[in-house]
């Protein structure tokens, strides 16, 4: 059974993507225009697959470590 969300079509009626849906990198890297390989480089990934919330806490912990930096 196939629960990946697509960022085009979520699959829940009310159309919000919910913490525990898994994210397909491949539909992340054709909205960003950024290749998968540097998104899972840059998360620390292995797979062509995340849960929102763990995409939201590498997403953070990334923007951290920018922000810290370039201060």
């Amino acid at each position: 059974m196939d629960n990946t969300k697509s960022f085009l079509a979520p699959k829940s009626n009310s159309g919000i993507i919910e913490d525990q849906d898994l994210i397909n990198l491949v539909d992340l890297s054709e909205l960003s225009g950024c290749p998968i390989e540097s998104i899972k480089k840059e998360l620390g990934l292995d797979e062509d697959q995340i849960t929102m919330e763990d995409l939201r806490k590498k997403m953070l912990a990334l923007l951290d470590s920018t922000m810290e930096s370039i201060s």
